[in-house]
């Protein structure tokens, strides 16, 4: 996960399995400047790829965001993608998926739901087995 905004130490860290976004709160937020606010829920399990980011308020209060990484950071962190949640600019980040590739694949799972898994990409035309085996580390 990544720690980013008003906090002494924001970089990327890795927490125990079953972390929440409470206790990347706690290791990023002094005890007297409590967050005035949390953006999504403080128990949810964080998973990899998540950022945490916090900001500071007018009345000196914090509040909490939580997001996920975008797919240039997850790939150079080696954090897997999901082929149901790529934007089209993200698809274009890929080795052998250009421009018109990924509107294709964008617009394949608006017309035909969830690819499910990376293998679900073979319905898209112009991907197939040899693409597929190049981004397929990725995911």
């Amino acid at each position: 996960m990544r720690i980013a905004g008003k906090v002494a130490r924001p970089g990327v860290y890795r927490l125990p399995v079953g972390a929440t976004a409470g206790t990347a709160i706690k290791m990023t937020v002094h005890d007297a400047a409590a967050p005035a606010s949390v953006r999504g829920p403080v128990t949810r399990v964080l998973a990899s790829g998540d950022v945490v980011t916090v900001a500071q308020g007018g009345s000196g209060k914090s509040s909490i965001y939580l997001s996920k990484m975008g797919a240039k950071e997850r790939m150079v962190l080696n954090i897997p993608l999901h082929p149901d949640l790529l934007q089209e600019e993200e698809w274009d980040l890929l080795p052998g998926i250009g421009p018109a590739l990924s509107r294709r694949i964008m617009a394949d799972r608006q017309e035909n739901g969830a690819f499910g898994s990376v293998e679900g990409l073979l319905r898209v035309p112009g991907i197939g087995e040899g693409t597929l085996a190049a981004i397929r580390k990725y995911f």
